[in-house]
């Protein structure tokens, strides 16, 4: 008889456990999320300037280059280059200031997917 109670209590102690286990995750599920939302870095290129990058370096003080090369007439490459920072304003919205790209609103909704927009 002692075991069976034991038992019992055991069994309750398991599913106490697994209950309050449930409710800690239900509770804790979107700061979990939005732990993991994207972060504009690294280097993108862009289809209507095939020699062109844009580097995001959000550890060096979000430092940002664009970087091209352009073909002239004559057939002889000549070198872009504009350097500046970028802001984050949200979670999709980041701002990009340089000589070239001044006040540039860019949407980051993915990893390699940039939309801009100018302000």
């Amino acid at each position: 008889m002692a075991e069976v109670r034991r038992k019992k209590v055991i069994d309750r102690g398991i599913i106490l456990f697994l209950v309050l286990l449930l409710i800690f995750l239900a509770l804790n599920a979107p700061k979990i999320q939005n732990s993991f939302k994207p972060t504009l870095e690294g280097t993108y290129r862009c289809e209507e300037l095939p020699f062109g990058s844009f580097v995001f370096d959000k550890e060096n003080d979000y430092a940002f280059i664009f970087d091209n090369f352009i073909l002239s007439e004559s057939g002889k490459f000549s070198r872009e280059l504009d350097k500046g920072f970028y802001v984050k304003k949200t979670d999709v919205l980041y701002v990009i200031n340089s000589p070239k790209f001044n006040n540039l609103e860019i949407k980051y909704k993915k990893k390699k997917s940039i939309y801009k927009n100018q302000v």
